[in-house]
């Protein structure tokens, strides 16, 4: 059987996701919750449309996400001067505790991935596969589809 590598990659990427789901689980963090605690510890305070806006969700389902951590006391969300349209949402302690749990586990995933790979190969990994994104991103461009924006090409502004 011919092996495509993107094809490769996704098969690695869906076990990933199964690996990292059955720790999440036991962690007590939700299916979507690893992306949105990662995402509100870089861009803290952002409002809930920016949240949607660059993630793989619809907004409805962000705001349900949202409304589930609201209830566990991972985040909270407050209306922006008076635009009730306008949710900033910020971690709270918790929030900041489950976030830390999250990458606890990415890296013991990640590593265990790596494993017998030396740090050089992880650099040159790391660059193929963003080079590999960059390229995507711009074919997607040219054929006038969305753009993936949550990790944009590395150097160049990401405008779609």
């Amino acid at each position: 059987m011919k092996r495509y590598i993107l094809l490769h990659m996704g098969i690695l990427g869906h076990q990933h996701k199964n690996l990292t789901a059955d720790a999440m689980k036991e962690a007590g963090i939700g299916r979507s919750q690893p992306w949105i605690l990662n995402y509100l510890a870089d861009h803290e305070g952002c409002i809930q449309r920016e949240l949607a806006h660059h993630s793989h969700f619809d907004p409805a389902s962000i705001t349900s996400a949202l409304t589930g951590m609201e209830e566990q006391g991972l985040v909270t969300r407050e209306v922006v001067d008076g635009d009730k349209r306008a949710l900033r949402v910020t971690l709270t302690e918790k929030g900041w505790e489950k976030e830390r749990v999250v990458q606890e586990i990415f890296t013991e995933v990640e590593e265990k991935a790596l494993t017998g790979f030396s740090a050089e190969e992880k650099e040159l990994l790391n660059g193929f596969l963003s080079r590999i994104h960059g390229n995507l991103n711009d074919f997607a461009v040219q054929k006038g589809w969305k753009v993936d924006e949550f990790l944009p090409h590395p150097g160049k502004e990401n405008k779609a």
